[in-house]
């Protein structure tokens, strides 16, 4: 598998014709291989066994530019970062009794970027219990390990997103997860409730550094930074409730699903050390779904969606920078404000569908007539 992205910027002084270019791109490029196995011994027990390994080429960031503002060769940098990542696992699914289920797992994670290793054990536990006849209750228990970090830029702008790999400065990301709930079905009244809550702890998340950007954005700041220069480590935390209703009565079926979801994050260098909301910390997210057969040939559905918006920063103002030679004269910096204090609009919309079909001789044809963001909902795509 393959993944890049490039953004490319020009600066023209319109007086002399002179301009400064830069074309920034980074990457990943993945070979992997993996095998799994299912063995079912006993009724009573069913093992999962398997292993996987890829082979990552990083390229978290390559520039080429030409700079006219300047009698030295402007910089054609590429930093790569080849390693390897393995992982097997053993699973065991065990019902000591018929109205309880055990699943049970540990995974061996090891990751090797240049010069460095990081080996892991992942354990992993679930449990399954049958109070009524027609209500479980669940619970489960995991740790993980991420060697892939998400950069986000969190300030106004495209929302470009970077992917990094743990190296010996930057360390893996380190979960631990707490679920439980109910799910309770009633078949004769066509209802289905699912509720669910989690807890999440997250160390060694990885974020910018404030006034920190992977993007070469004027001629005096080609210089090539590695990203571990341009981060900072910290913590995180998230938890949440999940709410899943499903109707079916008739010709009528539809669902309805909400979530509120909270998550934070701690850096002692940024924000004056105190916990701020993540990027993705959207506190509701709703769905509603209904379908409802008209008759043999018709079918009408609708789907509404409604989403709390991200977070950004903002500046608060700006102050002026002497830089004798740059273009302007001096250089514009931002005064940033709280780290992810402004929240964006919520986004939501309805989608409606009319569906027409008829059995042929080979087979069902359907011509289905659709109409997306139905009160034509104007969503933010970006600040």
């Amino acid at each position: 598998s393959d993944y890049t992205f490039g953004i490319y910027q020009t600066a023209k002084q319109e007086s002399t014709g002179q301009q400064f270019i830069s074309n920034f791109s980074s990457g990943i490029r993945d070979y992997t291989v993996k095998t799994d196995l299912n063995y079912h011994p006993l009724i009573k027990h069913s093992f999962r066994i398997g292993g996987i390994a890829t082979y990552h080429i990083f390229t978290p960031k390559a520039i080429v530019s030409k700079n006219d503002f300047s009698t030295e060769t402007g910089p054609n940098t590429k930093e790569q970062i080849n390693s390897l990542e393995t992982g097997i696992y053993g699973e065991d699914d065990w019902r000591p009794l018929s109205w309880v289920s055990v699943n049970a797992g540990l995974r061996l994670s090891s990751f090797f970027p240049e010069n460095e290793q990081y080996l892991f054990l992942e354990p992993r536990l679930g449990l399954r219990i049958g109070l009524l006849e027609h209500l479980t209750y669940k619970a489960s228990y995991a740790e993980m390990n991420q060697y892939l970090h998400l950069l986000s830029n969190s300030t106004p702008g495209l929302p470009t997103d970077l992917w990094v790999p743990a190296t010996q400065k930057v360390k893996p990301q380190h979960a631990v997860q707490y679920a439980t709930g109910f799910a309770a079905s009633f078949p004769k009244k066509g209802l289905e409730i699912t509720l669910e809550g989690y807890y999440k702890r997250t160390t060694n998340n990885l974020t910018y550094k404030d006034g920190a950007s992977f993007i070469v954005n004027t001629p005096e700041s080609q210089e090539a930074t590695k990203y571990e220069d341009l981060v900072s480590s910290g913590k995180g935390r998230a938890y949440g409730v999940e709410l899943f209703v499903q109707y079916q009565y008739k010709s009528f079926t539809g669902w309805v699903g909400y979530t509120y979801s909270r998550s934070f994050q701690t850096f002692a260098d940024i924000n004056d050390g105190k916990e701020f909301r993540a990027k993705y910390d959207r506190p509701h997210d709703v769905s509603v779904v209904g379908s409802y057969q008209i008759s043999k040939k018709w079918k009408a559905s609708a789907t509404w969606v409604y989403g709390s918006g991200g977070t950004l920063t903002l500046p608060e103002g700006q102050y002026h920078v002497n830089a004798i030679g740059t273009m302007y004269g001096f250089n514009t910096i931002d005064q940033l404000g709280e780290r992810n204090g402004f929240r964006a609009e919520a986004y939501h919309r309805l989608d409606l569908a009319f569906q027409n079909s008829k059995q042929k001789k080979h087979g069902v044809r359907t011509w289905e007539y659709g109409l997306y963001n139905a009160y034509s909902r104007s969503n933010p795509f970006f600040y």
